[in-house]
């Protein structure tokens, strides 16, 4: 099967790959930029939940291709700091993801609670209309400085419950066993199996 997955990322492209294959789905995943006629811009992320934004990429996207969508939408929840981030990680502080863990560390600069959740929303669009929606979610803490190349987003601060490690110095390999998106998707694949004739 063919799906067109509604992301410009290229880490975020891998790692679903990465994923779906694990999963046993070894489906053809194209990107908004391979179409015929291609997007000349992305929607604009009004949501207020991470399902509501993930809905709207995938229901966008069906004026371009008529066949199965994937999306995600996915970010940080920072206890000490409610509603700040969320749906808003991407875009709550300009500049670079290194300027927003910058940010976010001065933020936290007085807090003692450290608490902290990635989540992640998929859908999946069918040719039909209908939508599906799964949800992944990682818990963990903010390191009290970045560490660690690897990943993107806030992977050099977020420390996964059960590691001293950030998921940054964890490496892909090892947020690929236990992140948000793996869950989520892990998800999608199952409810996927249990459905092949759909």
């Amino acid at each position: 099967m063919t799906i067109l997955f509604a992301t410009n990322n290229a880490h975020k492209l891998s790692e679903v790959r990465t994923l779906l294959a694990e999963f046993g789905l070894h489906d053809q995943i194209i990107t908004p930029g391979q179409l015929p006629v291609a997007p000349d811009h992305e929607p604009e992320e009004t949501g207020d939940t991470y399902a509501a934004n993930a809905a709207l990429k995938v229901n966008f996207l069906s004026s371009y291709y008529d066949g199965w969508i994937m999306s995600d939408d996915s970010g940080i929840d920072v206890a000490a700091l409610p509603g700040l981030l969320g749906v808003h990680s991407k875009r709550w502080h300009p500049g670079t993801d290194a300027d927003r863990c910058q940010a976010l560390l001065a933020k936290l600069a007085t807090a003692t609670n450290r608490d902290a959740s990635y989540t992640c929303v998929c859908c999946l669009r069918e040719p039909t209309g209908r939508v599906h929606t799964f949800t992944g979610v990682l818990p963990g803490t903010i390191a009290p400085t970045c560490r660690g190349q690897a990943g993107f987003g806030y992977d050099p601060l977020f420390i996964p419950t059960g590691y001293n490690q950030t998921l940054g110095e964890l490496g892909q390999d090892v947020k690929n066993q236990l992140s948000h998106r793996r869950r989520a998707f892990q998800a999608l694949a199952k409810w996927r199996r249990a459905h092949p004739s759909v």
